[in-house]
């Protein structure tokens, strides 16, 4: 129960629909453990990319982004010297989904990074907050 138009069949009924809940993280994201130069650069690079909008929970899914992005530069490496092998071209690819797939989540790829909901000071207007206030104060 509670798919997709149940908030209409609870309005019917006379109940209010649950309002949605916006989750917000705290805390920079830091690996579990310590991890190998490549790995933690890696991981590095990926806390600065999504600063603003990954939080200390996020830590285990960066970590897997990151030791991904090791593997994939490894497999491109391990191509080079055997362009035919098609089992590394087929590895190559399964990582490379997986990776595109988690980075997505992050808002890293360019269509999911103009969904991404980045939280933001409840001080903070956005242009249309900008807008309405100015008119206001016109009046």
């Amino acid at each position: 129960m509670g798919g997709a138009g149940s908030g209409r069949i609870n309005e019917a009924r006379g109940r209010k629909p649950k309002a949605a809940v916006n989750v917000v993280g705290c805390g920079v994201p830091c690996p579990a453990q310590k991890l190998t130069g490549d790995v933690q650069a890696a991981f590095d690079r990926l806390v600065e990319l999504t600063s603003g909008t990954s939080f200390s929970q996020d830590s285990i899914a960066i970590e897997l982004a990151a030791r991904l992005m090791v593997r994939s530069s490894k497999l491109d490496d391990a191509i080079t010297s055997k362009p035919d092998d098609a089992e590394l071209h087929r590895l190559s690819l399964a990582i490379t989904r997986q990776l595109i797939t988690l980075l997505a989540k992050f808002g890293l790829t360019p269509r999911d990074r103009q969904v991404l909901l980045v939280p933001r000071d409840d001080e903070e207007q956005d242009d249309l907050e900008r807008l309405l206030a100015e008119r206001e104060t016109n009046n």
